[in-house]
């Protein structure tokens, strides 16, 4: 029961990084870098992490967290330009309705 609650714990914490420490792990677990190794190679060989051990430098590379940033860039950067395109919209809009009434857009209101 305890060594599935650090294989919990070290999964959610090294989530959200591409490569991470394994001493850093260790000391946010309060745990051996040995004890990391052990429960980061269960997690790699049970597939509930995609990456590798660097034994030399004591680090873990993560390759599914670099697709999943890539995935949130995407949807942020397509979010936006939907935002762009509903202000471009919106302006195009109000101009049109100023210049009906008889309000020169350009000049009489700044945005």
């Amino acid at each position: 029961m305890l060594r599935e609650f650090r294989l919990n714990s070290c999964e959610a914490l090294i989530k959200a990084y591409k490569s991470i420490r394994l001493q850093y792990i260790a000391n946010r677990l309060n745990i051996t870098v040995m004890e990391v190794r052990s429960l980061l190679s269960e997690l790699i060989s049970d597939a509930r992490v995609k990456g590798s051990i660097d034994q030399i430098n004591g680090v873990l590379e993560l390759s599914a967290g670099e697709l999943k940033i890539s995935a949130k860039h995407r949807a942020m950067q397509q979010w936006g330009n939907t935002l762009l395109d509903i202000h471009k919209k919106l302006c195009l809009k109000v101009n049109e309705k100023g210049n009906e009434h008889g309000y020169d857009m350009d000049n009489d209101w700044s945005m």
